[in-house]
């Protein structure tokens, strides 16, 4: 992003300063003679009121860039010294198309369900909130969840903030860290006592996304088959990525439970034992299957170890 082409004027009498060394943004330095234009894009050293220059211009750029009642910034102006209120509306206007565009590409299931322009709508109120605090923009949106469930119109969608959190973690997932899984031989080598007080690392790219609602089946319609039925039943969604891609995996009773009692680095029988509180009937051999089959378990030790 940048800030070439436009110019900040100082008013007269509010700050003085003599020659300055600045990068213009456009790939060269330039020396700025006249003490009255600051390229917004230039590296300042002087200060002003405990402030650097170029900190107090980008403050008053940036906003209003939120704010479409805004004013222009005053004495902006455009590369030949001419009032630059149009460039800027426009730049304003591409700076929230972009977070927009960023929120849809983000949630497509989201989008899906709520259609494109009622996604637009909801995008566009977000961004006006919450401004991006990377410069990485797949981590845009990680409020959006929370936004959905406060915001009125969506009451009677109380299942869609779960989904954002699904998307969410699915792009957390893409993006984690790489990671080598466990020879199964290392696991089939131990000997029941062994394993119930063995304690396993979980790879990066898992994630965990327990809700009241059927998240899955609804991520599903929405993303892969719009005629698939969506049970009535509360999910817990398993993300893994054995390979480039995160998969989904629903997981049975007392398997989030298992899950996260590993994952804070308990022994096996200890996250057992919660998982059967939860599910008499729970099966671990399933869940290492699962577990396994994802690429999720990279390391074993024993307790203490």
């Amino acid at each position: 992003m940048t800030w070439a082409g436009l110019w900040y004027v100082c008013p007269k009498n509010e700050i003085y300063w003599q020659q300055a060394t600045l990068d213009a943004g456009i790939g060269h330095y330039a020396d700025l003679w006249s003490p009255q234009y600051l390229p917004l894009g230039g590296q300042i050293r002087k200060t002003y009121h405990g402030h650097t220059l170029l900190t107090v211009f980008q403050d008053r750029f940036f906003s209003g860039l939120f704010d479409p009642q805004a004013p222009v910034p005053t004495g902006l102006l455009d590369g030949h010294q001419r009032p630059a209120g149009k460039r800027y509306n426009v730049y304003r206007n591409n700076v929230v198309t972009s977070l927009i565009t960023a929120l849809q590409d983000g949630f497509p299931a989201i989008t899906k369900l709520l259609g494109e322009e009622n996604m637009r709508n909801l995008a566009h109120a977000y961004a006006r909130k919450h401004v991006p605090q990377s410069r990485i923009m797949m981590h845009y949106g990680q409020r959006l969840p929370e936004f959905i469930a406060n915001t009125k119109q969506l009451s009677n969608l109380p299942y869609l903030s779960d989904v954002a959190r699904l998307e969410l973690e699915l792009r957390r997932s893409y993006h984690a860290a790489d990671s080598v899984p466990i020879d199964p031989g290392v696991i089939d080598a131990l000997d029941p006592t062994a394993l119930t007080i063995t304690c396993f690392e979980l790879a990066p790219s898992l994630g965990l996304i327990c809700s009241s609602w059927p998240i899955y089946s609804i991520w599903a319609r929405a993303i892969e088959d719009a005629d698939r039925e969506v049970v009535a039943t509360a999910q817990d969604v398993l993300v893994m990525r054995p390979n480039y891609d995160p998969e989904l995996t629903v997981l049975s009773s007392g398997g989030a439970e298992f899950v996260e009692q590993v994952r804070r680095g308990e022994p096996l029988g200890k996250a057992f034992d919660a998982a059967v509180r939860k599910c008499q009937d729970f099966c671990l051999t399933l869940i290492f299957e699962q577990l396994l089959k994802g690429g999720a378990i990279i390391s074993a030790r024993k307790e203490g170890g």
